[in-house]
């Protein structure tokens, strides 16, 4: 593999704006794979932009934690993650068939906030891309879009993808972005995304990621 290659992968909770970032990181020129193998789907409840999830990642994902239903059981994640070495083995090389020759590579699925060692582990060259957004705002969100959420379990969740953060911070390449930042300046924090991933900004990508941003908060 390339030493020049990189993946980039967008996590954060539900609703914190992870659809927002990876739609900015592919403007930017992060491959997200094939068109037909991302979840480009409108919804005009919850994702009128399409998730731009990779499908067959999610779907392992979904395996991985062992629920049917809302969100792949990221609403009720279970106790204790056990990941089977087979099964590590079959998702690396799900992912590095993903990967390929292309020099930046990009996935997104709030869940992998519940699998940060093993996502750190596999991936050749890892760079982390946490989507942030303050708890209050965060709830109303997702009191909003999903009423029958026990809120108590997402705090919970929400302090462990805290903590799972600064156990992995420090041996990675990191970079936080938040969610009001980008709504009150996409520019500025689009800008600050491109030194991070190492790219240029021009002014076209400019006007598609400020476009994007306007279109995905008002939907």
């Amino acid at each position: 593999m390339d030493s020049e290659q990189k993946q980039f992968i967008v996590t954060g909770m539900p609703r914190s704006g992870t659809s927002l970032v990876i739609g900015m990181c592919r403007i930017l020129g992060v491959n997200l794979g094939e068109e037909e193998d991302i979840d480009t789907r409108i919804n005009e409840e919850f994702h009128p932009t399409a998730t731009l999830q990779d499908l067959a990642i999610s779907d392992f994902n979904d395996l991985l934690l062992k629920r049917d239903g809302d969100a792949g059981g990221m609403f009720d994640p279970p106790n204790r993650i056990e990941i089977a070495p087979i099964t590590k083995i079959d998702l690396q090389k799900l992912i590095l068939g993903k990967i390929g020759t292309k020099k930046l590579w990009g996935v997104k699925d709030p869940r992998i906030i519940l699998l940060l060692p093993l996502y750190a582990e596999i991936m050749p060259k890892p760079y982390f891309i946490f989507v942030m957004r303050k708890w209050d705002n965060l709830a109303k969100a997702l009191i909003r879009y999903y009423p029958e959420v026990n809120l108590e379990k997402m705090y919970t969740l929400y302090r462990g993808y805290l903590a799972n953060i600064k156990k992995i911070e420090k041996k990675y390449p990191t970079y936080f972005i938040f969610f009001k930042r980008i709504i009150k300046d996409s520019i500025q924090e689009a800008h600050l995304l491109a030194d991070f991933i190492d790219v240029p900004l021009n002014e076209e990508k400019k006007k598609l990621i400020k476009d994007f941003v306007i279109r995905k908060n008002h939907a």
